[in-house]
């Protein structure tokens, strides 16, 4: 993820980063890197990880980190 300089610039740009770099495939490939020998991830574990790469889903991201991170 890049680097962001102001919190009004990674409100604008990280959603849409999440989107980009948060997808299914790229899921799949690192959890089969790390499965036990002769297992793969569940399909269905990709499917619904895939629902929650959105853009939309980046600006949810986004509001409960800032709510965790800032009183």
């Amino acid at each position: 993820m890049p680097k962001y300089t102001s919190y009004s610039e990674l409100a604008e740009k990280a959603p849409k980063n999440w989107a980009k770099y948060t997808d299914p495939e790229r899921y799949r490939e690192g959890m089969n890197r790390i499965a036990p020998p002769g297992k793969r991830v569940k399909e269905t574990r990709v499917t619904n990880y895939g629902k929650h790469t959105t853009e939309a889903e980046g600006k949810k991201w986004l509001e409960n980190w800032s709510s965790a991170m800032f009183e």
